[in-house]
């Protein structure tokens, strides 16, 4: 690619020293279970959701309830499944969606006897209709825009706001939710949905937001010389997130120079990343033994990390696994381009993380014409003992194909689980450079991450917290990583 040979690219290389450092100290709870080999099943929507959302066919609550039975549990145990994801709260309501808990807590206990895992949905939008009937004070758990408008989940779906993580009394529903899960009907993990927030401008801006914005900052610059320095002044209590004036997104800054948005963009990953935290520990401390999941959807070819506050380095710390939803499926385009979802594969793995994909999803069209035998391959190649999504009523009956990788996975699980990455080279994805100068540094990131995964480089993925132990790589690529602090620049032994 003649991009990368050019001056402007700046790409410095550190060749380090040779050897092998123990791996990262990422906490990984007790649920070890999650690391000996995973081959899914997912039916994880509320018949109340599908019935409210409209367009199901006619028999749909016939369908639903078809799945969850025990012939169709020991269907799953046949094709090898011996983890499902089913549904447990959409947003609706505990009465609300009392039919649907009851189901999943008969599906749970039939999905046990025959040794298969269960975790349950938590979603993050508050379905109005039935919930500010049940928890009348969910009206205030809306997520705000700028202009102190709620946040929908779609344009279509505009019976779901979003809810507020940062709101205190939303963080205490979800942990009542959790501890029937846990308690009640027995699961073995939670499965937290859109554990993002929603892309700019279409981010909250509500008084918990803005208060905890302004403490967030006190806290960060506690000196008055660095507050001034940084801003021009030293007191917060008039800062608000910053505006952009904008109703719907994109907000298109191929530069983020504003100090005050590059702190809300901190803000809002360190937040998220905070409240994750609490809601996994407070899993964990019902059932040490239970797993604990989060959907980002992942697309690290974009600037998630100011779009949605996904930081990797800070997100997947208390996850067991992470879910990828892109678009990115295996494709060689006609012009010689490889599509893939490598890079969500790296970013878990060098996290210690297993990623969970749907390997086939009938609904969608693009699952309909990627070959499932790249999406298969691709998952053993890069996953870290996880087969993903192969089976259930959403993702539909797994071809030939699919039996043959799942037993080929099972027949083989001894040599596929409990692995470690190797690579030499390391490719590091500084959230400030590549949030905050979008336009150059993830662009180039990610070409050179393209240029290394079509050459057939072994390599990894690591974010600003690796940077303290380098020493199982031997090259760091710094592909404009333009905005690293002077603690980060620091002399290692070795050649440079």
């Amino acid at each position: 690619m003649k991009t990368l040979t050019t001056a402007s690219f700046l790409i410095f290389m550190y060749f380090l020293c040779i050897g092998y450092g123990p791996a990262d100290s990422v906490p990984q709870g007790n649920a070890t279970w999650v690391r000996d080999g995973i081959v899914a099943s997912s039916d994880m929507e509320a018949l109340t959701f599908i019935l409210r959302s409209g367009g199901a066919s006619v028999d749909a609550s016939q369908e639903w309830n078809a799945q969850r039975n025990e012939e169709t549990v020991r269907k799953l145990k046949q094709m090898g499944v011996n983890f499902a994801i089913i549904n447990f709260h959409k947003g609706a309501g505990l009465r609300a969606e009392s039919q649907d808990i009851a189901a999943a807590r008969q599906f749970t206990a039939l999905a046990h006897k025959y040794g298969i895992k269960v975790a349950g949905y938590v979603g993050a939008t508050l379905m109005y209709e039935t919930l500010f009937t049940e928890e009348p004070d969910a009206r205030y758990w809306r997520q705000q825009n700028e202009f102190v408008e709620p946040i929908y989940y779609t344009a279509d779906q505009t019976f779901r706001y979003m809810a507020c993580r940062n709101n205190p009394g939303y963080r205490a529903f979800i942990k009542k939710v959790v501890k029937i899960g846990i308690q009640d009907v027995k699961l073995d993990a939670i499965h937290f949905d859109q554990m993002q927030w929603w892309g700019e401008p279409n981010s909250c801006r509500c008084s918990y937001c803005r208060a905890q914005f302004r403490d967030f900052l006190k806290e960060r610059y506690q000196d008055p010389s660095r507050a001034r320095l940084r801003f021009g002044f030293t007191q917060f209590d008039q800062v608000i997130p910053p505006p952009y004036g904008l109703h719907a997104p994109p907000v298109r800054l191929p530069e983020l120079r504003n100090p005050m948005m590059q702190e809300w963009a901190e803000f809002r990953a360190w937040s998220l990343a905070r409240d994750f935290n609490d809601f996994a520990g407070y899993v964990r401390q019902l059932n040490p033994n239970a797993a604990v999941f989060a959907n980002p959807t992942m697309n690290l070819e974009s600037n998630v990390g100011f779009m949605y506050g996904v930081d990797p380095q800070q997100l997947f710390v208390p996850a067991d696994g992470i879910w990828t939803e892109e678009p990115n499926l295996p494709e060689w385009t006609p012009d010689g381009r490889l599509v893939s979802q490598i890079r969500s594969y790296k970013a878990a793995r060098s996290m210690g993380k297993s990623l969970f994909h749907w390997e086939n999803l009938s609904r969608y069209e693009s699952y309909k014409k990627a070959p499932q035998v790249l999406r298969l391959a691709e998952s053993l190649a890069y996953d870290d003992a996880n087969l993903g999504v192969v089976a259930g009523g959403s993702a539909g009956d797994p071809p030939a194909i699919t039996r043959r990788y799942v037993s080929f996975f099972r027949s083989n699980i001894r040599d596929l689980i409990h692995t470690t990455e190797v690579a030499d080279a390391a490719i590091l994805r500084s959230f400030s450079s590549n949030q905050f100068n979008p336009s150059q540094s993830n662009f180039h990131t990610v070409l050179f991450e393209q240029t290394l995964i079509q050459s057939k480089i072994p390599f990894a993925i690591i974010f600003d917290r690796q940077l303290q132990d380098l020493s199982k790589y031997k090259v760091l690529i710094l592909a404009d990583q333009d905005a690293l602090s002077d603690e980060q620049l620091v002399d290692c032994p070795g050649d440079t």
